[in-house]
């Protein structure tokens, strides 16, 4: 099963633009989750661009996100988010 829900957004912590590229997947995402996020960082001249997801990215998408730095909150990142902020 593939289920697919995009979802862009933005928002301005300590001065820095962000832009959110979500993803919820039930199976890795593709590294075209990468390239989204990279272009709409530019196209809306943010400053972060960060893709968000329930799952993991591919290890394409992994090598890519690192090669255009954007940041990548995954399953695990999302979970360590969720757990500090219940502290």
């Amino acid at each position: 099963l593939h289920l697919s829900i995009r979802r862009q957004r933005q928002m301005c912590i300590r001065d820095r633009s962000y832009i959110f590229q979500c993803k919820r997947y039930s199976d890795t995402v593709p590294n075209d989750a990468v390239q989204a996020a990279f272009s709409a960082k530019n196209m809306f001249k943010k400053d972060i661009a960060v893709v968000m997801t329930n799952s993991y990215l591919s290890p394409h998408g992994l090598k890519e996100a690192e090669s255009l730095n954007v940041k990548v909150w995954d399953r695990d990142k999302l979970n360590d988010l969720i757990r500090h902020a219940t502290q």
